[in-house]
């Protein structure tokens, strides 16, 4: 099955990327967070000082959250404040590596056929029944998912709280595993497809039979997903997307019809490990490219481990000007000592960033044309200038997605995409102001420098977008 997106934009590049997964090589020392989700509160259970095993509990949730676990063996050096892309700054473990880097917190036992597994205290895996994968009703897998740290990589929120958020309500019909890269210089979803299909459709049958739903894959129409998985992978139907970026107006609009919901494929991944090995999450798969390395790779990574070696390993060359975690239209810029965490699916290392002359808005309608939330953002630019709530709001400003189409194709050069979604988070604080009283934030002068990296990869498409 095919579906189209009809507005965005296109991109047209030539490069190419081995997708088996390579784990990627550990550094002599680990930035481990201790906090990747905004609002949780966490505990040490070790000090700095003491000598780690790998899966050993960093930190405990201080009430009802997911613990933080050693990705290796080594030893706690010390507590460090970094800045991590997206969260800010973010108070870190720094964990020298030992030389038995991968020693387990307990002895791994051959996994039988059957069997489900939980975590003990100590960080090890302790089966506990053997009842099988498929006996795990809603509740377990919740457990499951939350002893395991689990992230999905495609919003960034913990897998425990979304299906959390389904007992008690209305299930899904259907479970699908998101697999779609649809920004330049990335592949880390269809990746973890080709390297790691069994564990992905492991995890995603877990879902679909804890809430009785079917089950289905939605992924990038290329000529690489059509010979990977063709119609049917492992015995599930793949639906496919196709048109422009972004891909996701598309995919929501059809699971809307067939009632559907959507998980990362790396979070049906450490699922289907966390269930029948007892393993929690420390890894991360994502995408390391750009015209700044010489060998693009697909990695899987301990988290913690710094952009800089990923590039160094990745053969990173020149002056790179700048680092998107994220994707190039979306992402964040990184620094060289910014750990990873497991809302990073890609890093895109730019020898050289295209920034077109800015100048007033000419009027040409190019941004509303290829927005694919409908919306006008040089309307809302204009009504941001002037700071007026109510035109922002009658203009649809909470709709923005933040994919960036507008400042890509923007002949002005001006960051739409930053304002239109400072629009949304005013309209949001005028919300709030109305329920707890609290003054929302003062409007800018001008609107703030693009957070997000919007148009760095229009060097190499420049001339080419059909809207233009």
């Amino acid at each position: 099955m095919q579906i189209f997106a009809r507005k965005g934009v296109n991109f047209y590049q030539n490069w190419t990327i081995n997708l088996m997964v390579e784990p990627a090589r550990l550094p002599a020392e680990l930035i481990v967070p201790l906090s990747v989700i905004k609002g949780e509160a966490l505990e040490l259970a070790v000090q700095p000082g003491t000598d780690l095993v790998k899966n050993q509990p960093l930190a405990q949730p201080q009430g009802d959250g997911s613990p933080v676990y050693a990705p290796c063996a080594g030893r706690f050096a010390e507590i460090v404040e970094r800045r991590l892309p997206g969260l800010g700054k973010t108070p870190c473990a720094r964990i020298l590596v030992g030389e038995e880097g991968t020693r387990e917190a307990s002895p791994a036992p051959q996994p039988p056929t059957r069997r489900t597994g939980r975590y003990s205290l100590e960080g090890g895996a302790r089966i506990e029944e053997r009842k099988g994968a498929s006996s795990l009703n809603l509740r377990r897998l919740i457990e499951v998912a939350k002893r395991a740290a689990i992230v999905d990589e495609i919003d960034g929120q913990r897998l425990w709280k979304k299906l959390a958020a389904l007992e008690g309500q209305r299930k899904p019909a259907a479970v699908y595993a998101y697999g779609v890269d649809d920004q330049p210089y990335m592949a880390a979803a269809l990746g973890t497809l080709a390297s790691f299909g069994r564990e992905v459709v492991g995890g995603l049958n877990l879902l679909g039979q804890a809430l009785s739903a079917s089950t289905g894959i939605l992924c990038r129409q290329s000529r690489e997903a059509a010979a990977l998985l063709a119609e049917d992978y492992m015995g599930v139907p793949v639906v496919y997307i196709s048109g422009k970026y972004p891909s996701l107006p598309a995919a929501e609009a059809y699971l809307e019809v067939v009632r559907g919901m959507r998980f990362g494929v790396g979070a049906c991944m450490h699922l289907c490990r966390a269930a029948e090995e007892g393993v929690p999450q420390t890894t991360s798969i994502l995408t390391v490219a750009g015209d700044g390395v010489q060998t693009p790779l697909n990695l899987e990574v301990p988290l913690g481990v710094s952009v800089g070696d990923l590039l160094e390993q990745c053969g990173a060359f020149g002056v790179i000007q700048r680092v998107a975690a994220g994707g190039i239209m979306t992402g964040r810029i990184a620094g060289p000592q910014s750990p990873l965490h497991p809302g990073i699916t890609a890093l895109t290392a730019q020898s050289e960033v295209f920034q077109p002359p800015k100048s007033a808005c000419v009027g040409c309608g190019r941004c509303a044309a290829a927005c694919p939330a409908g919306l006008a953002p040089f309307r809302l630019y204009q009504a941001a200038r002037k700071n007026v709530p109510a035109q922002m709001e009658a203009l649809g400003g909470k709709n923005c997605m933040g994919c960036g189409c507008c400042s890509y194709v923007c002949p002005a050069g001006l960051p739409l995409t930053s304002c239109a979604q400072w629009v949304r988070r005013r309209l949001e604080e005028s919300g709030k102001k109305a329920k707890t009283g609290r003054k929302p934030p003062k409007a800018p002068k001008r609107p703030a420098k693009e957070p997000a990296v919007t148009a760095a990869g229009r060097k190499e498409d420049k001339g080419h977008d059909e809207n233009r």
